[in-house]
């Protein structure tokens, strides 16, 4: 990683960062799936695919963590 991609990476979104490993939907939900399900709103305990994609969807938009 070089000087310009390392300052970057201290602010880049979870969205970028998996652009940036070249990682697909598939292997997010495998790699950050309890991360991504930790976000979700429904507390129900019953998943529902809706509440799936918003967590998902807001994860992305959240800053990436080291």
């Amino acid at each position: 990683m070089n000087h310009l991609e390392n300052a970057r990476s201290e602010h880049m979104t979870n969205k970028e960062m998996c652009k940036l490993k070249n990682i697909n939907e598939r292997e997010v939900y495998k790699e950050f799936g309890k991360e991504i399900c930790g976000s979700c709103i429904n507390d129900k305990g019953d998943c529902e695919s809706k509440d799936c994609d918003t967590a998902y969807k807001n994860w992305l938009e959240k800053d990436a963590e080291r």
